[in-house]
């Protein structure tokens, strides 16, 4: 498992109850259930989930 860093941030009671619903409903933490919407998100965006092979490769010197 990797090292986790904690985060405090505030959001709506509407999200709070549909977390609490859907803890209740899988048995998840709520704070995994953050988790993961986060990284999907983040993977949808561009910017995380990259492996290397994804990554474009760098351009070589040319010889001068």
């Amino acid at each position: 498992m990797s090292p986790k860093k904690a985060c405090t941030f505030l959001i709506d009671e509407d999200l709070a109850k549909a977390l609490k619903a859907l803890k209740a409903r899988d048995g998840a933490p709520e704070g995994e259930i953050i988790r993961r919407a986060l990284a999907e998100y983040l993977k949808r965006k561009g910017v995380f989930g990259r492996d290397k092979a994804a990554r474009p490769r760098a351009r070589t010197r040319g010889r001068a």
